[in-house]
């Protein structure tokens, strides 16, 4: 059972980036850094760079996660899972209505909406685009 399906995976000049939709509801940016560059194996909480809720995610590629990677990639990442970030419930219906836990983050979300900004694809893109401009600039 799939826990986030990958939105969108593009080039932002030689960085690879991915924006997956959880079923949760919610998306996350990541941006694959490449072997000779300073940020490589990086911890989150020492690279500062300036992004929707702070970096949340810095690895290695384990296994398919975030998306199916020939080589051992290193990737930054964030969520956007914060305070008054909403659900997306069309990104959650696309998990399939008869999926238990769809059905249970619909009844969740009836009883105790969230309410919140819905962060789309086109927001963790424009996202992602800043971040790669920070590391480029070298503003990390």
């Amino acid at each position: 059972m799939k826990r986030y399906i990958v939105e969108k995976d593009f080039m932002v000049d030689e960085f690879r980036c991915v924006i997956i939709g959880q079923k949760i509801g919610h998306r996350c940016g990541y941006i694959a850094i490449p072997k000779e560059h300073e940020l490589y194996g990086k911890d989150y909480d020492e690279i500062d760079i300036s992004v929707h809720g702070g970096l949340t995610y810095a690895s290695y590629s384990e296994g398919e996660y975030p998306v199916k990677s020939e080589k051992s990639v290193y990737w930054i990442g964030f969520d956007c899972a914060h305070y008054m970030d909403g659900r997306d419930l069309e990104l959650i219906k696309s998990f399939g209505e008869d999926d238990i836990d769809v059905k249970n983050m619909l009844e969740l979300e009836r009883k105790y909406p969230i309410g919140g900004e819905i962060r789309t694809v086109e927001y963790v893109e424009n996202e992602l685009i800043e971040m790669v401009n920070q590391i480029k600039k070298g503003e990390v």
